[in-house]
């Protein structure tokens, strides 16, 4: 009933209740609220036990029932015993549809607030076939402790949005839902509410979609916060319950949502979503299209409210983003979902950022809530419509099938400084150009980083390196650290002139590996590749075993060496890294790189072995070499002198002081080359030796 005497300062509908007192309805209210200058707030205090509910009649006229253009607060929680108000639509249970060209037509609103800096807390609202809550016009509103599509309990759906779309006859889809943004500073819930219980500021936005398409695709279907227009910007979605049920563990009975929140492509940026469990939603957790510029972080998603279990449900996606640049992904869980963790496409979708989250894990990246992919970044199959410029950096992403994916995309991305371990593949680069992988750790999967191209395409410039990739083997698949396929290693040919994926660069063939004195290690090797004199980056790596394949892996990064071919495409090189403390026995590796990026597969291992350097010139026909130190040697090892120059050459070691030497010199030494230990002892002949004579 309305207010009998708008303006008068009284709420009063004119009617007198049992106990005598003057009627005041939420309508009433909101109209002498509407008259005064004032920011009021409405509290309640209605009579009986449980959670009161205020309803309607069924032949109740459509649109929005209350219209705040007036700034106020109404606050529910101050309802004794319950804490709450359930306010229901007309007909809440029954299965109508808003069809607005029709009549009837069923399109029932909750709140529509347009005065702005106004407070909705503690109601109940389901069953609207508009939005519950529409926050339009003025800007700056508050949403706290509200349950939105759910009954009292927070454990039963009962649904908001149903409206009918249409373009031109043909239907295309379902709005409405929850709550729809479309002004600028408006806060939805709070970050004061105990942690894993929607308690405080949280708001319980599930269950938010009330029909039933079987077997048709739709454009939209109803969303928990739908984002809409250009003013719709600095927006903040915290801390709140969104698809879950209050417990935080499950999905509500009955109606599942299908947005978690849908921020749509006409509307502003810079919204935050900060703190909120936003599990068990059918598509996606958080759609992105738009202006971009919003942030995404502390988040759960697709696990529980713990972040210790995943929510037993069909959500497709995690986070996806199409067509919307510069949001950045941070700090957050993204678990247990259908599809992809988090899935980036569209020609406008630049420069976005997925940082600090952990993808495929529990919160705190112990153990396995997996995805079939962690992060998909993908256009057309002519690399239209693709991303660019993403950057996934400092992410744990394990447990997946696919760690990270990326799939048509002419501009890739920067992969940094990642730990991705124990997916199927790590890195799965198809038909994809010029991307960064560096200083990831990628270990543990079945195959470290997978590049992919079609015949007709080309995946060149994926630049693989300083990464520690190690122990990525396991089940059927070949297991290197890089593969360039076809699957396993694949040798170096003459002028390099095969194709494929990083146009199959051939690797780089190490001579030695010799640990010298004070931690020091000497490397030296050649490079084969194709035609011309062209400079190439070698990467040099270090690593407790050799893969069972003979052909890397790079599990610790020792630096790099620059070096340039000559015409013939031929270079030999050796360097020596200070104080790395590579111990012999381990194993080390190299790559090449070109200056396009492209990235070769690792080369075949060599064992670190003792060595030391001249100290001194040694002569032709000498038997002696002085050296920095002998620790390492023993007799009967076969040593290697200056390797891979001119005059290298072979001899064995059979004593010490400086090292003496089973043969002559073949050739003149000076100070400073290196002499490595090629074989370990086999046999030394006894020597017996006759007693002193009497």
């Amino acid at each position: 009933w309305p207010d009998n005497a708008y303006g008068d300062g009284e709420c009063n509908t004119g009617r007198v209740l049992d106990n005598g007192e003057k009627e005041c309805t939420l309508f009433a209210a909101i109209a002498e609220a509407e008259f005064d200058s004032a920011k009021d707030t409405i509290t309640f205090n209605i009579p009986g036990s449980g959670t009161p509910r205020i309803s309607f009649r069924d032949s109740s006229p459509p649109g929005w029932y209350f219209q705040i253009e007036q700034p106020v607060i109404i606050d529910a929680t101050t309802q004794p015993g319950s804490g709450k108000v359930e306010i229901v639509a007309p007909d809440p249970t029954s299965d109508l549809r808003c069809y607005p060209d029709e009549v009837p037509n069923y399109c029932y609103g909750g709140f529509l607030i347009t005065a702005g800096d106004s407070t909705l807390r503690g109601l109940v609202l389901y069953g609207w076939t508009l939005w519950a809550i529409a926050l339009k016009d003025g800007g700056g509103n508050v949403l706290e402790g509200n349950y939105i599509g759910v009954d009292p309990s927070g454990m039963s759906a009962m649904g908001n949005g149903a409206i009918a779309l249409e373009v031109g006859d043909e239907f295309v889809g379902w709005d409405g839902g929850g709550i729809l943004i479309e002004s600028s500073g408006n806060r939805i819930g709070g970050l004061d509410h105990t942690s894993g219980v929607c308690d405080g500021a949280c708001n319980l936005i599930s269950g938010n979609i009330r029909v039933d398409t079987p077997g048709q695709m739709l454009s939209k279907l109803p969303a928990g916060i739908t984002i809409r227009g250009p003013w719709a910007t600095g927006n903040m979605i915290y801390g709140n319950f969104i698809g879950t049920d209050v417990s935080g563990k499950q999905v509500p009975s009955g109606l599942v949502q299908f947005w978690g929140i849908y921020i749509e492509e006409n509307a502003g940026g810079q919204n935050v979503i900060e703190g909120n469990v936003i599990s068990g939603n059918l598509a996606s957790a958080v759609h992105i299209e738009g202006e971009g510029n919003n942030t995404i972080q502390n988040n759960l998603i697709g696990t529980d409210a713990s972040g210790i279990d995943k929510i037993h449900s069909y959500q497709e996606t995690g986070i996806d983003i199409f067509d919307s640049g510069s949001n950045e992904i941070l700090n957050n869980v993204i678990s247990g979902l259908t599809y992809n963790g988090v899935a980036i496409y569209g020609e406008s979708a630049n420069a976005n950022v997925v940082r600090d989250n952990k993808i495929g894990t529990t919160a705190d990246g112990s153990y396995a809530i997996r995805n079939p992919v962690g992060i998909l970044l993908h256009g057309d199959t002519d690399h239209k419509n693709a991303p660019t410029d993403t950057v996934i950096e400092g992410n744990t992403i394990a447990f997946n099938d696919k760690g990270v994916q990326v799939f048509d995309v002419a501009n890739g991305c920067t992969i940094d400084e990642n730990s991705i371990h124990d997916n199927e593949i790590g890195i799965w680069i198809y038909n994809t150009h010029d991307t960064s992988i560096s200083k990831n750790s990628i270990h543990d999967n079945e195959i470290g980083v997978w590049l992919e191209s079609e015949s007709s395409f080309d995946s060149s410039g994926i630049r693989i390196s300083a990464n520690s990739i190690y122990e990525n083997q396991r089940w059927q698949h070949s297991g290197l650290g890089i593969d360039l396929v076809p699957e396993g290693p694949n040798l170096n040919d003459l002028g390099d002139a095969d194709v494929g994926p990083n146009k199959l660069l051939n690797f780089p063939v190490l001579g030695f590996a010799a640990v010298i004195a004070d931690g020091d290690l000497r490397i030296g090797g050649s490079f084969d590749t194709s035609l011309g004199s062209k400079p190439y980056t070698i990467e040099f790596f270090a690593n407790q075993t050799c893969d069972e394949s003979g052909y890397g892996e790079g599990e610790r990064f020792l630096g790099s060496l620059e070096v340039t071919t000559d015409l013939v495409g031929h270079a030999t090189f050796g360097t020596t890294f200070t104080q790395v403390n590579v111990p012999a026995g381990q194993f080390i590796t190299a790559t090449a790189i070109d200056q396009d990026g492209n990235t070769s597969e690792f080369s075949r291992c060599v064992e670190a072995q003792p060595g030391a350097t001249l100290s001194a010139d040694a002569t032709k026909n000498s038997s002696t070499l002085q050296t920095n130190g002998t620790q390492g040697f023993a007799e009967g090892d076969f040593i290697r002198i200056n390797p891979g120059g001119e005059n290298q050459e072979d001899n064995r070691v059979m004593g010490f002081g400086s090292l003496h030497l089973a043969n002559p010199l073949q050739f003149d030494h000076t100070a400073g080359e290196v002499v490595v230990v090629i074989t370990r002892r086999l046999y030394l002949p006894m020597v017996i030796r006759k007693p002193a004579a009497f």
